[in-house]
Order: structure tokens, then sequence, then C-alpha cells
């Protein structure tokens, strides 16, 4: 995942939570989407450090 894919999902985030509502089902698994996006973002810059440190 890339800074871009996360900002796609936070803007989907931002769409649905003005079409559907904050406590709308498909609005809460969209944050949902966007944790996991952010989560395998954070991943993959914490993997490519570690490559980094190992030489």
């Amino acid at each position: 995942m890339t800074a871009s894919s996360v900002a796609l999902h936070q803007q989907n985030v931002t769409d649905r939570e003005r079409v559907l509502g904050t406590d709308h089902p498909d609005t809460l698994g969209t944050r949902n989407n966007l944790a996991n996006a952010r989560a395998r973002a954070a991943q993959g810059r914490r993997w490519r450090f570690w490559l980094w440190r190992r030489g």
C-alpha cells in the first residue's frame, strides 16, 4: 500500500460519511478498510527500514 492508496481510502470515507452518514454499516466498513490500508502502509515502511538497516 502506498500513500496514494491511503489517500483514496480517506476520500472514500469522506464521501460515504457525507452521503450515507457516519453510523451507516457501509461507512463503518469503509473506515475499517482505511485502517487496514494505513496499517499495511506503515508495515511496508517498517519493512523497507529493516532492509535498509540490514545493509
